[in-house]
C-alpha cells in the first residue's frame, strides 16, 4: 500500500530574543514536513504492511496546534488465506494518535514544544480484541535557551479499552526543542491486536524532524 505523506504550511511567530517569550510582531513563515508511516506485522510470520495514514490538523492558539493521524486496518490483512478477499472494503480495527504541539520559529531554526500525545484503537470486527497499547515519546535536539535532550518514555496500557484516549505527557513537556534534519520529535502509538490465534502488532509513528530513515 502506498503510505500517504502530510504536508502543512505553518506561520509560526519568533521568540523575543530580550524575554525568551513569542513575540506576535516580525513573525516568520516555516514549512516543515511531518512523516507519517503506519506498519502492522503478524507478531508469528513476521510478514509486514504498510497502511496509508490521514491527518488532520486544527490550530487551536497561537502558535499551537493539534493533529489527530487516523489509519484504518482491513479486514483482508488480519484474516487468514482463505477468508482474503482483494474486494473485500470492511475494516477490522482503526488506530489513532494525537499530538498537541506550539511550534515557533526563532533565529530561522524550527523549534517544536510537545505538550502531550493520546492514542486509542477502534474495533470495527467482533472478532478482534487488543491486549496491549503503548504510546511512546521521543525527543533529540537542542532546547531553547540552552543544553541538548535525548529521552524516551513510553506509557503501556494493558487491556485497553475500546474506543478509549489513553495520555502520554512526556517529562519534556512544555520546552522548545529544536528541529531539523539531525533533531526530532516523534510519538508512537502501538497496539497489539488478536483475532483467532494470530497476533498482530501495529504502529502510527509520526516525526518532526530527523531523517525519513530515522523515523
Amino acid at each position: 500500500m502506498k503510505l500517504t505523506i502530510i504536508v502543512f504550511m505553518i506561520t509560526s511567530m519568533v521568540f523575543a530574543p530580550s524575554t525568551g517569550r513569542l513575540n506576535s510582531q516580525n513573525a516568520e513563515t516555516s514549512i516543515y514536513e511531518d512523516r507519517i508511516t503506519g506498519t502492522i506485522t503478524n507478531l508469528t510470520t513476521g510478514d509486514s504492511y504498510q497502511i496509508p495514514v490521514v491527518a488532520s490538523t486544527h490550530q487551536i492558539g497561537v502558535n499551537k496546534f493539534q493533529t489527530e493521524y487516523i489509519a484504518e486496518i482491513p479486514h483482508s490483512v488480519l484474516t487468514s488465506s482463505s477468508e482474503k478477499s482483494d474486494e473485500d472494503p470492511t475494516l477490522s480495527a482503526r488506530v489513532y494518535i494525537l499530538q498537541n504541539y506550539d511550534h515557533a520559529v526563532y533565529g530561522g531554526l524550527d523549534y517544536v514544544r510537545v505538550n502531550y500525545y493520546k492514542g486509542k484503537w477502534e474495533r470495527l470486527d467482533s472478532q478482534v480484541s487488543c491486549t496491549r497499547l503503548d504510546i511512546k515519546a521521543s525527543v533529540f535536539g537542542e532546547v531553547y535557551g540552552g543544553g541538548q535532550i535525548n529521552k524516551s518514555e513510553t506509557n503501556t496500557v494493558n487491556n485497553p479499552a475500546n474506543n478509549m484516549y489513553y495520555t502520554e505527557t512526556p517529562s519534556w513537556a512544555g520546552q522548545y526543542v529544536s528541529i531539523n534534519d539531525t533533531y526530532q520529535q516523534r510519538g508512537t502509538s502501538t497496539v497489539y491486536l488478536l483475532r483467532g490465534v494470530t497476533s498482530w502488532s501495529f504502529s502510527v509513528n509520526v516525526c518532526q524532524g530527523g531523517s525519513f530513515g530515522v523515523c
